[in-house]
């Protein structure tokens, strides 16, 4: 059973949002891309959790087993919740991006300082990963979406 995702063309989202952060060099708008990569990236799971799994229920079943497959392995799973759902809460919520888009110095670890242009690097301030480009770090989640979209749609026969 090939079943047409919607949460598919949210992940097709989430890629145009790092071609477009990828491509940045205004502040501004890369911190407006940022808002849109990882409110697309959580927005994957609400769509998978809310639409496709009414599709059908061998569907549906196949995504609340993925959910509690995530629940119960957080550390295999730790994109999900230390970088899509952390950040989207961050950015959504409080304000708080865990990037650092401008061309500033940045102290990455104690007594390092950096001054960085951040169309060429954008690290991440905190978290699993701290100091890697925030960009490398939304094509994991990217990829880690596609896994587990395969995935599901295989369990569901």
């Amino acid at each position: 059973m090939n079943i047409p995702l919607e949460s598919l063309v949210v992940l097709e989202d989430c890629e145009l949002a790092l071609k477009l952060l990828e491509q940045e060099s205004d502040p501004r708008r890369f911190r407006l891309f940022w808002l849109a990569a990882v409110s697309a990236l959580r927005s994957v799971g609400h769509v998978l959790y809310k639409v496709d799994a009414a599709s059908s229920p061998a569907f549906g079943q196949a995504v609340n087993a993925a959910y509690r497959r995530w629940q119960q392995d957080r550390e295999a799973n730790k994109i999900f919740w230390l970088f899509i759902d952390d950040e989207r809460n961050s950015v959504l919520k409080q304000a708080d991006p865990g990037v650092y888009p401008l061309p500033n110095e940045v102290a990455i670890e104690p007594g390092l300082v950096y001054e960085l242009d951040f169309d060429i690097f954008a690290p991440m301030i905190r978290g699993p990963w701290k100091g890697e480009d925030c960009r490398d770090v939304v094509a994991k989640a990217i990829k880690w979406w596609r896994c587990e979209l395969s995935r599901v749609q295989n369990e569901a026969g």
